[in-house]
């Protein structure tokens, strides 16, 4: 009798997701979807899954790994599974290793909006298993070098912070957007990726959050630099050399000219550390 890994499911029920688009993905314990929109409408899926059943290097048809046939004249994304250099929409790799899968794709006509489960949003451990947590989803790119979501990731777009991502033309792109890398982490290295994680500072606050207009920061630390990000990695506000922000004299940054959503502050004092956090801006 097979050991009750059925137990250590992913807690986020993917039911209406996997509705909503109209297919079941594989037959598998643990499973995600990148689906891919792009600016004419033409849309693809690829699943990305872990079994007890699954394996590094054989390919497993009852679980769903079949190749496919691409149509050269439409969009198309898919996966090249080691050793078969064959066309894939959906991979299942063993319940203990990270699934570190490359994407390609080909006719896409930019932008191209880019979705995930939800599952993944905020989520600081994806599952637990006997081989240890999955954690830390996240994408890496070309375009991510230089448009990344979560600076300290260091060239990749972190999934935990939303569903779904917009790849705009980017002309210095060889290949734009294409190919694209998908990975977790795993066990010892599963520390939660948590933007409110601010271990570096004694103190770093948000004020009001939500904010309209002003936003104040406050934290014992003396500061050098203060950005503020977008979810596409851009930078949308900066103040270098702030000194003083201390919660008794908070710095106030006028947020009025942003648009309406979600944003990442990161903060950096004198003495070289860090601290990042989130917050909303509303309409007025």
């Amino acid at each position: 009798m097979k050991k009750p890994l059925l137990n250590l499911l992913l807690i986020f029920a993917l039911t209406s997701v996997v509705s909503a688009l109209n297919a079941q993905g594989p037959p598998t314990q643990w499973k995600f979807y990148l689906a891919f929109e792009d600016a004419t409408g033409a849309k693809d899926t690829i699943w990305i899954g872990l079994d007890e059943n699954g394996t590094v290097g054989n390919l497993n048809p009852d679980l769903g790994e079949v190749p496919v046939q691409l149509d050269s004249t439409e969009f198309n994304v898919w996966m090249n599974v080691y050793p078969s250099m064959e066309a894939f929409k959906t991979y299942v790799g063993s319940i203990n290793h990270s699934p570190s899968i490359i994407v390609f794709g080909m006719n896409q006509v930019l932008p191209i909006t880019l979705s995930w489960d939800t599952a993944f949003f905020n989520s600081p451990v994806l599952q637990e298993t006997m081989a240890g947590p999955i954690c830390n989803p996240r994408l890496e790119s070309s375009w991510f070098e230089n448009y990344t979501n979560a600076v300290w990731l260091h060239n990749q777009y972190s999934m935990v912070f939303d569903n779904h991502v917009v790849l705009p033309e980017a002309p210095w792109l060889l290949q734009p957007h294409f190919p694209m890398t998908f990975y977790t982490d795993r066990n010892h290295i599963c520390e939660p990726l948590d933007v409110n994680n601010t271990d570096d500072f004694k103190q770093l606050v948000l004020f009001p959050n939500p904010c309209t207009d002003y936003l104040e920061l406050r934290t014992d630390a003396v500061l050098q630099q203060v950005k503020v990000y977008d979810l596409n990695g851009r930078v949308v506000l900066s103040r270098n050399g702030t000194g003083n922000g201390s919660s008794s004299a908070p710095l106030r940054l006028n947020v009025r000219a942003l648009p309406a959503g979600m944003y990442l502050l990161s903060a950096v004092d004198v003495n070289g550390r860090s601290g990042v956090q989130k917050f909303m801006k509303g309409n007025h």
